[in-house]
């Protein structure tokens, strides 16, 4: 019989032979992991770096959300009870656009590998593997404060200044008409120039811009998802955050305008979800 010392022994080789086992079939799994899923991410993300203009040496990606400047006496509680609060606030809906924003640049596969491995993927294979997580700021109060580069306003260019820069350039197609009564959104160059998109009278609509613009001074792109009301600037960021490949196969990297239209707004939560494409445009 074995004496106890063997008996030991071999109960140690044998949970090292399955803890080996275990090593060997996750090794394995990673590397087949790798080998069949690294070219696909490698596509999407090229595609997607591409549709924004976001390059190895200009890796970074701004969000801009809208700026409400609330005066002394503004404020109301959840209550409609009267509060104190003044001062700068991003509007709620434009925050909750944020998840399906950050979402367009994560990947389950490259998020879940080591920092160092992912490094050298980026080093050595290609450098769209590195993490590029796009910032998240509120617009300052002035536009000379706005940072020039790959960016995506949310919000008109009443209370977002980023918006209000790229408005200025004069390279936009689309504009707020808000002379008319009910409001609208005018075309103001190509092909439908003057053309108006009014809000329907009788209707819970909401409208909105969603616009690419190419910043050639900077060498960057902008993209502005304008609404006239709160769902509308949501509804616009949520399309182009779900939307991006659609739009990448139809324009590329070309300029771009939509006229979306959102509808039951007051009773509908999803209604930002639901976006109508009233009118395109795309750069020649």
């Amino acid at each position: 019989m074995p004496g106890k010392g063997q008996l030991m022994d071999e109960l140690w080789l044998a949970a090292l032979y399955d803890v080996l086992k275990w090593v060997a079939g996750l090794a394995a799994a990673i590397v087949l992991v790798l080998v069949l899923g690294l070219p696909r991410v490698r596509l999407r993300r090229r595609s997607l770096f591409k549709f924004l203009g976001v390059t190895k040496q200009q890796p970074a990606f701004r969000v801009y959300l809208s700026t409400v400047f609330v005066t002394p006496g503004g404020a109301v509680d959840f209550r409609g009870a009267a509060r104190t609060f003044a001062g700068p606030a991003i509007p709620a809906g434009e925050l909750a656009a944020v998840g399906e924003l950050a979402h367009m640049f994560s990947d389950a596969i490259l998020d879940e590998l080591p920092g160092r491995l992912r490094r050298w993927l980026a080093r050595r294979v290609s450098w769209v593997f590195q993490s590029v997580t796009p910032e998240l700021l509120a617009s300052p109060p002035d536009p000379g404060l706005v940072t020039p580069g790959n960016t995506l306003t949310v919000g008109s260019r009443y209370y977002n200044s980023a918006t209000e820069v790229v408005a200025q350039s004069g390279r936009m197609t689309l504009t707020f008409d808000l002379a008319k009564a009910p409001p609208g959104i005018r075309v103001t160059s190509g092909r439908d120039s003057g053309r108006v998109f009014q809000l329907r009278a009788g209707e819970a609509d909401d409208l909105a811009i969603l616009e690419k613009v190419a910043d050639e001074r900077n060498d960057s792109t902008a993209f502005v998802a304008a609404g006239l009301g709160e769902v509308g600037s949501r509804g616009a960021a949520d399309y182009f955050a779900t939307n991006w490949r659609e739009l990448y196969s139809r324009y590329g990297t070309k300029a771009f305008s939509l006229c979306l239209r959102f509808q039951n707004v007051n009773a509908d939560p999803n209604a930002h979800r639901r976006a109508e494409e009233l009118w395109s445009y795309a750069e020649q």
